[in-house]
């Protein structure tokens, strides 16, 4: 949720910046570079171990990436920041395959579809909240920096299996 909501606000922190909408277009894909970039580093280029390991500090790198915008640095840094949390969010791909390798195959497709709802429910109210304080005069560096401690603080308390902190 905290990690999705600032692209709710991409656009108008791409205005702020003096970009529009080429501005927007280019932090969003770089988020999904991020993304897709460290899918492959821990499913292709890091052993299961190791993967399960960086698990948690991929998650909250996703958060702590977006923390410097609070400082609401220049466009080419505002998108590198947005990869290296794309980078950080690519923690829920191998997730999603942990989670229904734990699940009864009995009962596999119905907690993998309650799973997907909750999570676009969760992604969905954090547009919608992040919309709302934007229209209610918080600066989309702000809100944004504010998701990414909240993400990170998130990411942080998950239990520590393989390794990762507590």
């Amino acid at each position: 949720m905290f990690v999705y909501a600032p692209e709710a606000v991409a656009y108008p922190y791409a205005t702020s910046l003096g970009g529009g909408a080429p501005l927007a277009g280019s932090m969003l894909s770089s988020a999904a570079l991020g993304f897709a970039s460290g899918t492959v580093v821990l499913t292709r280029l890091v052993s299961p171990p190791t993967r399960d390991r960086l698990l948690v500090p991929f998650a909250v790198l996703a958060g702590t990436a977006l923390i410097p915008l609070w400082a609401r640095p220049s466009p080419p840094v505002v998108i590198a920041l947005f990869f290296a949390s794309g980078v950080g969010g690519a923690f829920s791909a191998p997730l999603n395959a942990l989670f229904a390798r734990r699940v009864s195959p009995a009962f596999r497709g119905r907690a993998v579809g309650v799973a997907v709802a909750g999570l676009s429910g969760g992604q969905g109210a954090g547009f919608l909240l992040a919309g709302t304080l934007s229209s209610a005069g918080l600066h989309p560096a702000a809100l944004t920096a504010g998701c990414g401690a909240a993400a990170a603080l998130a990411g942080r308390s998950a239990p520590a299996r393989h390794g990762g902190p507590r």
